[in-house]
């Protein structure tokens, strides 16, 4: 869907969603926003994104997952975000941003 050389965004069917990797800048926000969005109208029930391969991300790529997460909330469904590392996690809470309607952070995977 969107490959930037430094960011690149795929869509996933297993779970239906989308994966992102490399550096989420400000730049690239604009292109991110539109795969999801497209992502979120392709497709029926929750939307999830893998973020196990996300290096960076502005203040302006984390406010485009919030602003999906709401989006998806007003359909009643959810943007479910998994293996978002510890550091964007804290900032999510630290924004207050994790008790955002729509937005699920799934918890690491146990080892």
């Amino acid at each position: 869907m969107v490959d930037t050389g430094g960011l690149v965004v795929l869509r996933t069917e297993q779970p239906p969603g989308l994966t992102v990797r490399g550096d989420l800048g400000p730049q690239q926000v604009r292109l991110f926003s539109e795969a999801l969005r497209t992502t979120a109208t392709e497709q029926e029930g929750d939307v999830y994104l893998d973020c196990g391969g996300l290096q960076v991300i502005s203040l302006e790529g984390l406010r485009a997952v919030v602003d999906a997460a709401i989006d998806l909330s007003h359909g009643d469904r959810t943007l479910i975000v998994h293996s978002l590392s510890p550091y964007f996690r804290r900032i999510f809470r630290l924004a207050q941003w994790e008790n955002t309607p729509g937005l699920v952070l799934e918890a690491p995977a146990e080892n």
